[in-house]
Formats: structure tokens, sequence, C-alpha cells
């Protein structure tokens, strides 16, 4: 066996997010059934991470051990698929080599908007506050966040994570006048359960004056949780770039 590294892309709303579900339908159930289909061989996959119901994918990579892997054998593969699924490249790597464990970098985006449209609502998440809100108000909350090393405030209740330490590198939101959308950049070598959704939230809350910038600082440095909070709607976030010291930046 050889273990290749797949990079690939989702849309995540029919999904009940990457990982394998008892009786919902996910990303790694549909990639894993489509190897078994054509491989003839049931073959697991291991995901450079997870990301929630609704949540999207431009940049997913995941590791599996084949015994040959080709061009052609992407072309099969997404010809099987479905079309909310597409493999675009593949890696030959060391044995050793973890698609979750070995990634250096992770980075979002977050998609918003704060006007009713029917054209964006799948990929990008309408926040009516949003209507009145500047770039530069919710660019408040998150230009502090990289100034801190534990973020307990946006971790989900009940997680199971070993540390809530991240080493945020960037966060900063900008504005799309085209098309009146917000948008959150944000990378890090890793990101809690809920961690993005619920910084959103918090730069939009602050934004509107409900939570004070030093309750969220005061937070962040007692490694508590905040008295309010919001989690934005999954349909605006993208997986956007993951980083592995030995393959090239996508």
């Amino acid at each position: 066996m050889r273990r290749f590294f797949v990079r690939m892309a989702y849309d995540g709303t029919d999904f009940h997010g990457w990982q394998r579900q008892p009786h919902s339908a996910s990303v790694q159930q549909a990639v894993e059934e489509a190897i078994a289909l054509l491989y003839r061989q049931n073959h697991s996959i291991f995901g450079c991470g997870r990301t929630d119901t609704g949540v999207h994918a431009s940049c997913f990579y995941f590791h599996v051990d084949l015994p040959e892997m080709s061009e052609k054998h992407i072309f099969k593969l997404n010809a099987i698929l479905p079309r909310s699924v597409v493999l675009y490249q593949f890696y030959e790597v060391d044995e050793s080599a973890h698609a979750r464990f070995d990634a250096t970098k992770r980075s979002y985006q977050y998609f918003a908007h704060g006007f009713d449209t029917p054209f964006l609502n799948l990929y990008s998440s309408r926040i009516v506050e949003l209507k009145r809100l500047t770039v530069d108000k919710l660019n408040e909350t998150a230009s502090i966040l990289t100034d801190y090393k534990d973020f307990t405030p946006f971790c989900k209740k009940h997680a199971d994570n070993k540390t809530n330490k991240c080493q945020l590198s960037h966060c900063s939101w900008t504005y799309i006048p085209d098309n009146c959308q917000f948008v959150l950049d944000i990378t890090s070598d890793r990101f809690l359960r809920g961690m993005v959704r619920l910084i959103v939230g918090t730069c939009v809350l602050v934004a509107k004056g409900d939570v004070a910038l030093d309750e969220v600082k005061e937070a962040l440095e007692s490694h508590s949780n905040l008295s309010k909070n919001l989690s934005a709607p999954p349909q605006g976030l993208f997986l956007n770039q993951i980083e592995y010291p030995y393959i090239p930046k996508a």
C-alpha cells in the first residue's frame, strides 16, 4: 500500500459535516463509498479536520492508503461522487504522513450579508444587523484576537478538546461593495469546535454595542465564557486553506 494525500472541495449544504455519522449523510462517507466502488475494497480515509453540518470547504485534504492512484482514478471517483464533492489533486507522501496532525496552518473565510437576497443564501449568511454596521466596527474585535493564545470564550460547551490554546496568526474583516458582503479571513494552527462562528457572532455583538470590547478582553485573559454569545449560521463558513510542510500551497 502507498499513502496519498488528496485535495478536494465540497458544498456542505446537504451533509451533516465531514465526519461519518451513524444515520446521516457525511462527506467522509460519500468519498469512502466512491473509493470502495472503484477499488472494489473498503479503504478508510482520514481528513485534515472536521466541519460542522452545512459548512463548506473550498480546500480540504484527506489521506488514504491505496495500491495506486492516478489522474484516471481521480476522474473516475469524481464521476461516482455527487456533484457537491470534487477531488482535485493527489500527492504521494511518506507512510507516516497524517492529514490532520501534520497540518501547520488552517484558514477559514466567513461570508455574511445584511440585506435580503435570493442569490447569496447558500454560501453567505444573512445577519440583519450588518445593515447598520461597518467593517471598522467588526474589526475592533477581530484585531485584538491575535494577541491571545487561549480561546475558551469561543469554544462550544462540552467540547472534548485537550487544550483551548490556538496560535492565531491572522484575523480581519473586509467589505466587498459589489455585493455588499462582509468577509472574515482567519488563520490559525488549529481551531476549536465552533470557534469561527462564535468569533463572527462576537464581532457582531460588540459592533452593535450588546457586548463591551473590554468584556471580551477580560474573558480571553481569564479563560472564561462571555455573558452573551452568538453562533453565526453555518452556510457562510468555508475552510479555504490547509498548509503542510511537504505539499505546495494550493
